[in-house]
């Protein structure tokens, strides 16, 4: 008798252990999507990804609503980012924490970029850039995007030449080696639209090669042509076309003219225009 009511007992304990075992993992993965919902409909996380700082590279947000928070970004799987936001009257004031890196990073309302007390420079001039600012989006097109995957054939194929974007300084106010990718990320999504089209871990390539080159260079200097293919010309489909971005890098100001032997970076990235069929 005491070994059957044993063994019932033993199977209970068995049976909960394998329905908690089971359910645990889906209980997890509904916690996870709800807070993976709340993290993105964060009013500050909306206002990061504006400015090129991404809502999918988000893993937390420690501390209250409503006391200083901490917003945590994974960007590769060696750079984590640790952002705190003030918020003033006319600006958002960003504490950028990247290792033993920490930049402030003000954006105002009327779109200056101000590193670490220094106002960012295009050329000599504020950015004063609206996020949608310089991008045609033509009357039937259904969508548009950057990428840095060939959409269509491949690099190759894009010779066709369409424009040369002037050349432009960016002057940043700091030591390049100080900058950490996020504000990087940030200044040059406003600057240069192509770079959306980027994943942060060419965005962080970019950077630490101009780094590299010189650690200590206060501006950068960029060059951009535009190609389509060329055979198909801008419609690369009825539904589809596509413009490459040749881009070039410099770690210095002047597109190093004024030293030949510096070296630059080269990048591509391409925007996808897609269209109502026959509307093309």
């Amino acid at each position: 008798m005491v070994k059957r009511y044993l063994k019932r007992i033993v199977g209970m304990c068995l049976a909960f252990i394998m329905v908690f075992s089971l359910s645990a993992p889906a209980f997890a993965d509904s916690v996870k999507a709800r807070s993976s919902a709340a993290l993105t409909s964060d009013e500050t996380v909306l206002f990061l990804d504006m400015h090129y700082i991404k809502k999918e590279n988000l893993i937390s947000i420690e501390g209250k609503k409503g006391a200083e928070q901490k917003y945590i970004y994974q960007l590769t799987d060696t750079v984590r980012s640790e952002i705190s936001v003030q918020k003033k009257e006319n600006s958002h004031v960003l504490t950028i924490k990247e290792g033993s890196l920490v930049n402030t990073l003000e954006i105002t309302r009327d779109g200056r970029y101000i590193l670490d007390g220094n106002i960012v420079t295009v050329s000599g001039e504020d950015i004063l850039i609206n996020s949608n600012e310089g991008i045609a989006v033509p009357l039937y097109a259904t969508d548009m995007y950057y990428t840095d995957v060939c959409p269509y054939g491949t690099a190759s194929d894009y010779t066709k030449f369409v424009r040369r974007v002037e050349k432009r300084d960016i002057s940043i106010g700091t030591p390049i080696i100080n900058v950490a990718l996020t504000v990087f990320t940030a200044i040059i999504g406003a600057v240069v639209t192509p770079i959306l089209g980027l994943s942060v871990s060419f965005v962080a390539a970019i950077l630490s090669g101009l780094q590299r080159y010189d650690p200590h260079s206060m501006c950068v200097s960029y060059q951009e042509d535009q190609y389509v293919h060329k055979t198909k010309g801008s419609f690369v489909t009825v539904e589809k076309s596509v413009l490459m971005y040749d881009m070039e890098w410099w770690p210095v100001a002047n597109f190093g003219e004024d030293n030949p032997d510096i070296n630059s970076y080269k990048t591509k990235a391409y925007q996808v225009t897609l269209w109502e069929k026959g509307e093309a």
